[in-house]
């Protein structure tokens, strides 16, 4: 039984077919003896469609064949991240980031997207940095919050949301100590253990007998009544003066004046009783380390 010229197609076809290629057969007749038969395999052109926003610029080719292969190049959207490249699947939406050598068929590739929030990292009404970020990601580069004079700083607690956000620094005063060096003397029991930078203290007086509170030495030499806006743990040392008496005999009586070598005299000289005929004067004196007359 001979073969019809159909029949000679469709074994061709069904021999040299190949997945995405056509099979184009070059006009033949059928003669009674051989005849040689000219075939030509043409790669199908396959179209892509990509799913993007509206305003989306992409520069991937929109068809491809099966012998073609290269890497999908990422959209740009104003406002939008990009996620990556899906394709549906049997198993659901696939990531895609190439078409390989080898693939056929049209194909429809979704962008995948992200919007884009701004979250201000701000430190005592001062932006210290704007960070972007996408809906379900994490910030990386968190700014250090910057140093304040006396206080520790953190950002305060936040928790990223689907839009802008502002993240202050919260700051809150150290504690420093205060340790007392009284040499001998005893402390007023108001003066505090502790104190921070917010703090304004009056300083109150210690107490040695004998001797004159001249204040409260710093490492410095310093002399200070009070703490206001310091930093830092101190140590106060008592300074105190050593008093003398100071005599004043009129004869019939006696005025005892104290005295110290570095604040002079406590109180005014008293006055000489007045004398008829008479002119009166403490004899001149220079203030000496003791007890004088």
């Amino acid at each position: 039984m001979s073969s019809t010229k159909d029949d000679i197609i469709s074994e061709v076809v069904e021999t040299y077919s190949e997945l995405g290629y056509d099979i184009i057969i070059e006009p033949f007749e059928i003669i009674a003896s051989d005849i040689e038969i000219e075939i030509t395999k043409v790669p199908i052109e396959y179209d892509i469609h990509y799913d993007v926003r509206e305003g989306t610029v992409n520069t991937n080719p929109v068809t491809y064949t099966v012998e073609d292969s290269f890497v999908l190049s990422d959209p740009v959207c104003e406002g939008q991240t990009f996620m990556g490249w899906m394709v549906d699947s049997d198993n659901g939406p696939t990531p895609i980031t190439e078409i390989v050598k080898g693939t056929v068929g049209d194909l429809v590739i979704r962008a995948s997207w992200s919007d884009h929030y701004t979250a201000l990292f701000m430190a005592d009404g001062v932006l210290i940095k704007s960070v972007e970020f996408c809906s379900g990601e994490f910030i990386q580069d968190v700014p250090e919050v910057p140093e304040k004079m006396g206080y520790r700083g953190v950002w305060e607690i936040f928790e990223l949301a689907d839009e802008d956000m502002t993240i202050n620094a919260v700051y809150t005063p150290i504690v420093y100590s205060i340790t007392y060096q009284l040499n001998g003397g005893v402390n007023d029991d108001s003066n505090p253990e502790s104190y921070t930078v917010e703090d304004d203290i009056e300083l109150s007086e210690a107490i040695l007998v004998g001797h004159l509170f001249g204040g409260w030495g710093l490492e410095d030499g310093t002399v200070i009544h009070t703490i206001s806006g310091m930093t830092g743990d101190l140590t106060l040392v008592a300074v105190w003066e050593k008093m003398y008496s100071l005599n004043f005999n009129s004869g019939n009586s006696t005025s005892v004046v104290q005295f110290t070598m570095e604040s002079g005299l406590l109180s005014d000289v008293p006055s000489l009783p007045a004398k008829d005929g008479y002119e009166a004067s403490w004899s001149e004196f220079e203030l000496q380390p003791r007890d004088m007359t």
